[in-house]
C-alpha cells in the first residue's frame, strides 16, 4: 500500500510539474504532505520535515558555498590558465576538448578539487576563439 502511495505521490508530482499546472515549490511542498496524510501519517509530518531539513542543511550549506566560491575564483581569472592550456593542448575540436576536460576533471578529483564545472568557458565572447 506504502509502495503504491509513493509511485502515486510521484507520478502526480510529474504531472503537476511537466503540465505547468503549479510551480514546482508549490508542488514539491503540498504534495508530499497531502500523500503522507492520505497514508495515515498526519501526525508526523512535522517530525519527517525537521528530520529531513536536518539532513540536508549541512549538504545544502557546503553546496551553496561552492557555488559562490567557485563562482568568484572563475570571475576573477583563477581557472583562465587552465582553460588557456586545455585549448592550447588540444586545440578546438570539440570532441578532443571533451577529452581533455574530463582528464582535467578527473586530476581535480583525484585531489579532492571540484574542477567539472570550471573546465570549460562559459563566456563566449570571453573564449570565442574556441568556436572557430
Amino acid at each position: 500500500m506504502l509502495t503504491l502511495l509513493g509511485v502515486a505521490t510521484i507520478l502526480v508530482l510529474l504531472v503537476l510539474i511537466l503540465f505547468r499546472i503549479t510551480s514546482a515549490l508549490v508542488a514539491l511542498i503540498l504534495v508530499p504532505i497531502v500523500a503522507a496524510i492520505v497514508g495515515g501519517f498526519g501526525s508526523q509530518v512535522g517530525t519527517f520535515a525537521m528530520d529531513g531539513i536536518r539532513s540536508v542543511v549541512p549538504v545544502a550549506s557546503l553546496f551553496a558555498f561552492a557555488v559562490l566560491y567557485f563562482g568568484v575564483m572563475n570571475d576573477a581569472g583563477l581557472f583562465d590558465p587552465i582553460i588557456r592550456g586545455l585549448v592550447g593542448l588540444v586545440g578546438t575540436d570539440p570532441v578532443k576538448i571533451a577529452v581533455g576536460t574530463v582528464a582535467i576533471m578527473h586530476r581535480g578529483q583525484a585531489i579532492g578539487v571540484p574542477t567539472r564545472h570550471r573546465a570549460l568557458p562559459h563566456d563566449e565572447q570571453e573564449h570565442a576563439h574556441c568556436h572557430r
